[in-house]
């Protein structure tokens, strides 16, 4: 569902609910939120997103996250977010070995209630693992995601820290 509302000089997108997605084998991101005021201004400032119930199977690869949140524009710096307020909450991610998710310019991030595959022997949190990047970005929400490890053939499951 998408709320458009007019505003001088273009559509402002007042909410938007992504959800209920199967996303497989996407060699670049599954989602991407960009914010193009630099080029083509084909797109502006997101305010109010929801990513919810995807599953994400074998997306994202060198240098394209599963999920990426990249303002094209020259704002973005901690101290003028271009996003406001997106969610991701109860999406699954599995077998993949690129980032889960790179995020700049934004403001209220959350990511939460997510379960996320982790193969090898590698234990910690999202960020320690390096599945997750965030920059220039104030009040950001990572927790109660969990992490279910591929041990020989079993499947053992922690909560992230």
């Amino acid at each position: 569902m998408i709320a458009l509302s007019r505003k001088k000089g273009g559509v402002q997108i007042v909410e938007t609910i992504i959800r209920g997605n199967r996303f497989e084998q996407m060699t670049m991101s599954a989602i991407l939120v960009a914010g193009d005021a630099n080029s083509w201004y084909e797109s502006g400032a997101v305010r109010n997103m929801l990513i919810a119930d995807h599953v994400f199977i074998g997306c994202g690869g060198a240098g394209h996250p599963v999920i990426r949140i990249a303002p094209e524009n020259e704002a973005g710096s901690g101290a003028d977010p271009v996003h406001r307020n997106i969610r991701i909450e109860g999406n699954r991610f599995e077998g993949t070995a690129a980032l889960l998710l790179s995020v700049h310019g934004t403001e209220g991030l959350v990511f939460q209630g997510n379960e996320v595959d982790v193969t090898g022997s590698r234990t910690g949190t999202l960020e320690s693992l390096g599945l997750i990047t965030v920059e220039t970005c104030r009040n950001v929400d990572i927790s109660d995601n969990g992490l279910f490890y591929m041990q020989d053939l079993d499947m053992v499951h922690r909560p992230d820290g």
